[in-house]
């Protein structure tokens, strides 16, 4: 907690992490992936700046949602509305 407090008033910097493995099946890229988003919020946090990494998961899924939607509209039926 120190350590936060000492760069209260210091520049900020975030840098929000998506989900891990939404494009398929996990591979070495997503290694690649992390490691280089540590590398560039150490960057910024040795740079004096207030950094954050939160993750994000607000497309979790998406790809799964999509190829779903996909196969629901060839069994689309039309609705009637009044």
């Amino acid at each position: 907690m120190g350590m936060k407090l000492n760069r209260k008033d210091c520049e900020s910097f975030t840098l929000h992490d998506g989900p891990p493995y939404a494009n398929g099946n996990i591979h070495i890229g997503h290694a690649l992936n992390k490691v280089l988003k540590d590398i560039i919020v150490k960057y910024h946090y040795f740079d004096g700046k207030s950094v954050r990494y939160p993750p994000g998961w607000d497309c979790h899924g998406l790809p799964i949602e999509q190829k779903f939607e996909g196969k629901k509209k060839k069994k689309k039926k039309k609705l009637c509305v009044d």
